[in-house]
C-alpha cells in the first residue's frame, strides 16, 4: 500500500542580483559564515558529544545570526564542466547551490516527519548570467508543504519561512545592511 500527500505546484522565484556574480556569491558565503559558523560535520560531531538534546538545540540556535538561518549544505556545480568537451568554445556559467535553515528546527522537522528531508533544508541556487551578474533561484517554502489547510500552526510557520527566505535573498541580491530579524 502506498501513501501520498498532495501539495500544490511548487512556486519558484528568480531574483536578478544588482551585484556581479562573484560579489553575490561572496555575500552569500560571508552572510552564512557570519550567521552560522557551525558546518554540518561540526554539528554532527557536537551532537554526538552532547547527551542533552535541549542543550544542543539551545547552543546551535545561539550560534545563528540575526537572520535566524544557517549553512547546512553546499554544492559546487563546476565538476560538470567536463560535459563541455563537445562545444569547448561555449562559455560555461558558474552555478552554486546552498542549503540553509535553522538547524534545531530543521532537525526537529525531519525527526518527526522524515519526508520533509525532500524539501528542507531550503535550497538557494546562484547562477552566473551572461552579463556577469547573478540570478538567485529558490522555491517558496510554503509551496512545498502539504497539510497547511488542516494545520494553522503549520501554515503560520510556512508563511514565516517564506518571509525570512524572501528577506534573506533580497539582502544577498541587493546588498545593504542586514534586515532585522523576524520574530516568530
Amino acid at each position: 500500500m502506498s501513501r501520498s500527500s498532495f501539495t500544490k505546484r511548487i512556486t519558484r522565484r528568480t531574483i536578478e542580483s544588482v551585484r556581479s556574480y562573484q560579489e553575490t556569491l561572496d555575500a552569500m558565503r560571508l552572510e552564512l559564515n557570519i550567521t552560522h559558523p557551525l558546518h554540518p560535520h561540526q554539528m554532527l560531531r557536537k551532537a554526538l558529544a552532547v547527551h542533552d538534546s535541549k542543550m544542543f538545540d539551545e547552543e546551535t540556535l545561539a550560534a545563528s545570526g540575526p537572520l535566524g538561518t544557517g549553512y547546512l549544505t553546499f554544492y559546487d556545480h563546476r565538476p560538470f564542466r567536463v560535459l563541455n568537451v563537445m562545444d569547448p568554445k561555449k562559455k560555461i556559467f558558474e552555478t552554486h547551490t546552498f542549503g540553509i535553515g535553522a538547524p534545531p528546527k530543521a532537525y526537529a522537522m525531519t525527526r518527526h516527519i522524515h519526508s520533509t528531508a525532500l524539501n528542507f533544508p531550503l535550497r538557494i541556487l546562484i547562477q552566473e548570467r551572461p552579463d556577469g551578474r547573478a540570478n538567485i533561484v529558490y522555491d517558496i517554502p510554503s509551496s512545498q508543504i502539504a497539510g497547511k489547510a488542516e494545520n494553522p500552526g503549520l501554515a503560520k510557520a510556512a508563511d514565516t519561512a517564506d518571509r525570512k527566505l524572501d528577506r534573506f535573498v533580497h539582502y544577498i541580491a541587493c546588498g545593504g545592511p542586514p534586515p532585522p530579524p523576524i520574530v516568530v
